[in-house]
């Protein structure tokens, strides 16, 4: 995928439809079956694989397509002890429909899973939960409400005139 040219990548985004379609499952899944179920933690951790894969081909694409994908990286906790967690999830959801190329890539601090446990070591996430990694600035604890996003990610100005551009360049084609 690292190798297809900028233009196809720009037309069709990796992956965004497959972790779409598996966030749905997975949300599904835990509110049915419960976060500690043996289906939801194998779906979750193809879930989390599939994430740290995109993020990291997202990066290549950034250097080799010269572009500036704006993503935040949100560790939780499924343990009980984040009270927070939840209120954080839905200020990030609204953030990701509403700017549609933001992305959002999210990760159950406690899963046991190695590929993770890489992604917090590198990048220094403590287990104080909710914690933000936006744009590799971070990590940041702790809930922030959507004004506090907004000015913590001033790159949401650029995506909401690039989704503006996009929008009327589609209408305009139809």
């Amino acid at each position: 995928l690292g190798n297809l040219d900028c233009a196809t990548i720009a037309e069709h985004p990796v992956l965004t439809d497959e972790l779409n379609s598996l966030s749905e499952r997975l949300s599904f899944a835990e509110t049915r079956l419960g976060s500690d179920n043996d289906e939801v933690i194998t779906l979750k951790k193809q879930y989390s694989l599939l994430e740290i894969k995109d993020y990291l081909l997202m990066q290549q694409i950034n250097q080799k397509c010269e572009t500036k994908t704006v993503s935040i990286l949100y560790f939780y906790s499924n343990k009980g002890d984040c009270t927070d967690c939840s209120r954080a999830g839905d200020v990030l959801t609204y953030l990701r429909q509403t700017y549609p190329t933001l992305r959002v890539y999210s990760f159950d601090y406690n899963l046991d899973l190695s590929a993770l446990q890489t992604l917090i070591a590198l990048r220094k996430v403590e287990s104080r939960s909710p914690a933000l990694i936006i744009n590799n600035r971070g990590p940041i604890y702790g809930f922030r409400s959507l004004d506090e996003m907004e000015t913590l990610m001033p790159e949401l100005q650029t995506l909401a005139t690039s989704s503006a551009q996009t929008l009327r360049s589609a209408t305009s084609t139809n």
